[in-house]
């Protein structure tokens, strides 16, 4: 998914480069106007839809965009038989 998008993100940059200097031969002035047009519509898009990140850790992030919240699930693990798994690991090896 994130190399389709990857790959159409490079597809457009290549369109609007080959475009750009006849649409600046034929509209002049106007070209940076259409351009900042388009960066003020996503600015808007950005304000309202991107969910605000300051102050949420790493590990919350992925809750925060739809997937599994890693301290929840972290919590879950067993940690008692994991130490005590590594203390009888430790214990049958010869040093």
């Amino acid at each position: 998914m994130v190399l389709q998008w990857v790959r159409r993100r490079k597809e457009l940059i290549i369109i609007i480069g080959q475009a750009f200097p006849s649409f600046l031969k034929r509209a002049g002035f106007f070209t940076f106007y259409f351009f900042m047009g388009i960066n003020f519509i996503l600015a808007i898009i950005v304000y309202f839809f991107v969910p605000e990140t300051k102050g949420v850790s790493l590990e919350h992030m992925d809750a925060l965009f739809g997937g599994i919240d890693h301290v929840a699930a972290g919590e879950k693990v067993d940690h008692d038989a994991t130490f005590e798994g590594q203390s009888q690991l430790r214990g049958s090896q010869k040093v």
